[in-house]
């Protein structure tokens, strides 16, 4: 046995034998003691009837950023699985905020929507009542130049133009050890910038792997009282664990969920569905503050991914649904048989989407397609037989240029 002191530190202990090399085992003894702040948190007192009084029209009166869904003030998780579009969402989101529009105006100009026949009696428009706010959104997912390459046109001739209102914070390093220094950064940058809405895009980037449930709860309380500070609006963008991209999606389905979701104030997510079009998605509600959840397993919003003319990818209302109703199994066989039909018209004909949907939806048009007491009944064929066309030809490597059609938008 031995002893050692070297500032102020005992170390005690004994020498082994490890191969020939003598190994001091030692412990640290008469360290000083951390110290403890005794400072207690600020808090304040009122009484619950004053509180109510104080408090209720704010309440009644509470503003929306996405309808019921995420209200101003609201520390909120947004979860999908991978390649679902979140971002694409998010970015369309952060938009109509720092432009003061709603969700579904910023995709107006896109003729797809104008043949939708969209009105404010269609669908809900998940409303946003704030006026125009400075957004911050902190990508860690996409490169300068890929975010420039997704909104431009297909041509490559023009790109759409974003409000200004919108700021990206990107860091130049995803490998900090302490990730609540990127917590610290983006503060200092809410601060510069009077920012009053803030995305990060995504969570996992400053999470600990695995997501420590102590960690978990310390990151979500620091966001949250950064939100309080600056009188924020904040969306967490999150992935799910590896599952069934087609199953009903549960909160538990969340990374994190068990501490993530109990300590925000809302939690909704976007899904794939099994229907043919592979632009469709769907929206379902899993926690909101204010209100009863309108947008639960019994009625999602279906929405749809489309391009604009002037470049600007996002979604459009598609209706309502069961969300069983968008995750039943795939009939391949009359998939199989759909592409085979378009296809012999393509090379046989070469007409229009229009005059190809009219020859074929007799035999290949839903119940609902073929109700002609709804002119919207057909251009919902009509856009599935100009998507299989786009993919035939995507896959084959060629272009096919169809008569163009004078009564109808492409």
């Amino acid at each position: 046995m031995g002893g050692l002191l070297m500032n102020n530190f005992s170390f005690t202990g004994t020498t082994t034998n490890t191969g020939n090399t003598p190994v001091l085992l030692y412990s640290k003894t008469g360290a000083r003691p951390t110290k403890k702040s005794t400072e207690l948190p600020a808090y304040t007192e009122e009484r619950l009837c004053d509180i109510v009084e104080k408090y209720k029209e704010t309440a009644l009166n509470y503003k929306k950023a996405l309808g019921n869904i995420i209200a101003e003030g609201d520390l909120c998780i947004f979860f999908g699985t991978t390649n679902t579009g979140k971002s694409l969402f998010a970015y369309q989101l952060a938009d109509a905020i720092a432009s003061g529009k709603d969700f579904f105006d910023m995709m107006k100009q896109n003729s797809l929507m104008e043949s939708h026949y969209i009105t404010e009696l269609d669908c809900y428009k998940l409303v946003n009542t704030m006026t125009k706010q400075k957004v911050l959104y902190v990508d860690f997912e996409m490169s300068k130049p890929q975010l420039a390459l997704r909104y431009m046109s297909e041509d490559n001739q023009t790109s759409y133009q974003h409000n200004e209102n919108i700021i990206i914070m990107k860091f130049e390093s995803r490998a900090v050890k302490n990730k609540m220094l990127y917590v610290n950064a983006i503060e200092e940058c809410i601060k510069k910038n009077d920012i009053r809405v803030v995305f990060i895009d995504n969570m996992s980037n400053i999470s600990l792997k695995g997501e420590e449930a102590d960690f978990a709860s310390d990151l979500i309380n620091t966001l949250a009282d950064l939100r309080d500070k600056y009188k924020l609006t904040m969306v967490l963008i999150a992935h799910t664990f590896k599952i069934d991209q087609f199953a009903p999606k549960t909160i538990n389905m969340l990374k994190g969920s068990s501490n993530f979701a109990i300590l925000v104030d809302s939690v909704f997510c976007i899904s794939r569905t099994t229907n043919e079009n592979p632009a469709l998605r769907y929206l379902k509600q899993f926690k909101c503050r204010y209100g009863d959840k309108e947008f639960e397993e019994d009625r999602v919003i279906k929405i749809e991914l489309v391009i604009s003319d002037n470049g600007n990818k996002g979604f459009i209302f598609n209706g309502y649904a069961r969300e069983e109703a968008e995750l039943r199994p795939i009939d391949t066989d009359k998939v199989d048989e759909f592409r085979k039909a378009v296809e012999y018209e393509m090379n046989t004909y070469n007409t229009s989407y229009t005059e190809t949907a009219k020859r074929l939806i007799a035999q290949y048009g839903t119940k609902k397609e073929k109700d002609t007491t709804d002119k919207r009944n057909f251009l919902a064929f009509r856009k599935r037989v100009e998507r299989m066309m786009k993919l035939i030809n995507k896959e084959c490597g060629r272009t096919y240029a169809p008569n163009r059609d004078l009564d109808l938008p492409i």
